[in-house]
């Protein structure tokens, strides 16, 4: 399985506003082009941090939802303007799972 580890600093005393945002309007547009969301995550020592885990079966799968995602119009006109405003910063780790991890 291949993973993204995406890291986010967000806009300090916003990560609680961020959070809420993403369960509640990221998350569903994220699912609904089939990817997964594994996990989510806030630093215990930043409190300005926020990170969460992105799940494919294949490069191939990730492409084609990477692409839906952010080329919709929903991504374009409302999701992006609105993270743009609460985002310092991001990084994306991509990683493969070894052969005995559990995802």
């Amino acid at each position: 399985m291949l993973v993204e580890i995406r890291r986010y600093t967000i806009e300090p005393g916003r990560r609680d506003e961020f959070v809420a945002w993403f369960e509640r309007e990221v998350m569903p547009a994220m699912e609904a082009e089939g990817m997964r969301i594994l996990g989510m995550f806030v630093g215990v020592e930043d409190p300005d941090s926020f990170f969460y885990l992105r799940g494919f079966t294949s490069e191939e799968e990730r492409a084609r939802q990477i692409e839906a995602f952010y080329d919709s119009a929903e991504w374009d006109h409302t999701l992006r303007p609105r993270a743009m405003e609460m985002e310092e910063s991001f990084h994306v780790e991509l990683v493969r799972s070894t052969e005995h991890s559990p995802i």
